[in-house]
């Protein structure tokens, strides 16, 4: 019967054992041993990691929340000075009324006109929230007015260091830029 047919190599040639003088395979035991070993390091690597990422989320949220406070106190510390300008605004347009009202009074007693009426501030600051003007807006729009500024000033007032002449008129042009 055909059952016990040699099966030829991809090269052509019957498939042989090895050698009796070789290293026989490990035995069955020793290698699952081994697989156990190699599972046992990876579960601790993976444990030793779990614990590192759980101690980063954990130093993660302390910090979260220590912000968390200080935005809070930083808000609250704006609101109040929120509430003592506006009070300080009201202070402030009360007693320009009532000096307002003495300056009547006294030129209405000297036969004088009466004042122009009173101006609102020409800036009054109004604010219902804490994040009426966000600071990036504040500190951009400080830029572009500088920026203007420079770019008008630009040409027409030279500063010259100490050390060099202070009228150009007297001193050469290439002396004033070279330091002569």
């Amino acid at each position: 019967m055909a059952l016990h047919r040699q099966v030829p190599a991809p090269n052509g040639r019957p498939l042989q054992h090895p050698p009796s003088h070789s290293t026989s395979p490990p035995a069955p035991g020793r290698r699952v041993n081994d697989a156990l070993q190699v599972i046992r390091e990876e579960y601790n690597r993976v444990l030793t990691e779990r614990d590192t990422l759980r101690d980063e989320l954990t130093h993660i949220q302390q910090l979260a929340s220590d912000q968390d406070v200080e935005l809070s106190m930083i808000r609250r510390a704006i609101w109040n000075l929120q509430n003592q300008l506006e009070h300080y605004r009201q202070r402030f347009e009360e007693e320009r009324h009532k000096l307002f009202e003495e300056l009547r009074q006294q030129r209405a007693a000297a036969g004088l006109s009466p004042p122009s009426p009173l101006r609102e501030l020409s800036n009054p600051v109004r604010s219902t929230t804490f994040n009426s003007v966000p600071a990036i807006q504040i500190r951009d729009q400080i830029a572009q007015r500088e920026a203007t500024r420079d770019r008008k000033m630009k040409g027409r007032v030279r500063e010259y260091p100490d050390d060099e002449c202070r009228d150009p008129k007297r001193a050469r042009s290439g002396d004033v830029h070279r330091g002569r």
